[in-house]
């Protein structure tokens, strides 16, 4: 489960999609800065609120007639994201990371369908962030 961070994890100098934190050690100021940032979360209850839209509806809704079918994959991958941060932030403790990444893993279905909606979803985001790079 934690590999579906890795495009987001490998693109990144020293970071690596094998562990639950991708670095070697834990910068919990680092964590809080890129949720916050990122996501607009500053605590365990706003990862949860995160996760929980992320696991519910996420982007999938809007994307599924751009692309033909509901990417689950891209808005697991970032669930996975939001999971790694949370845990390097102090929101939440290892356990309780590997315990979400395990019902991700169950609910996302299988590799295939995985693999087809990150794929589709990345396509179509790096079209779009092309398009808004030429304005």
């Amino acid at each position: 489960m934690v590999s579906l961070d890795a495009i987001s994890a490998e693109r990144m100098w020293g970071h690596s999609h094998l562990m639950l934190y991708p670095l070697k050690r834990i910068n919990p100021t680092n964590c809080q800065v890129s949720l916050q940032q990122s996501w607009g979360v500053t605590s365990s209850e706003g990862r949860h609120a995160t996760l929980q839209w992320l696991a519910s509806e996420g982007h999938r809704q809007q994307m599924e007639p751009v692309i033909g079918h509901p990417p689950v994959a891209w808005d697991f991958g970032r669930y996975v994201t939001v999971t790694r941060l949370g845990f390097g932030a102090g929101y939440i403790d290892e356990a309780g990371a590997w315990q979400l990444l395990a019902i991700a893993g169950r609910t996302c279905g299988t590799e295939l369908l995985l693999v087809a909606g990150f794929r589709a979803r990345l396509r179509h985001w790096t079209r779009a962030v092309g398009a808004q790079s030429k304005d």
